[in-house]
């Protein structure tokens, strides 16, 4: 079984003319180190749903999202947002 990491360091096919299930590793793998593959970009539900885990931290877990719906959802729990907390946004380049 291989496990998996967002940043996988080998890439697994199957080779039909050989009929052999192949594992390649993108650099030196030192002996008692974990190899891992990505199994996609996918978020930690789709994980869970399909794999049975979740991954802490996941680079995957992002929802899409309005300025606009996400300053409201902000100012809804109480989050005074500032002018200084809108020009953080912009200087990290998130969408505006």
């Amino acid at each position: 079984m291989l496990n998996h990491d967002p940043s996988g360091q080998c890439l697994a096919t199957f080779e039909r003319y050989s009929k052999k299930y192949v594992v390649r590793a993108s650099h030196y793998v030192l002996e008692n180190q974990e190899v891992t593959v990505c199994y996609g970009p996918h978020d930690n539900a789709r994980l869970w749903v399909e794999y049975g885990f979740t991954l802490p931290n996941n680079p995957n877990g992002k929802v899409p999202m309005e300025h606009d719906l996400f300053i409201a959802l902000a100012e809804k729990v109480g989050v005074t947002v500032s002018s200084a907390h809108e020009q953080a946004l912009k200087d990290a380049g998130l969408p505006w």
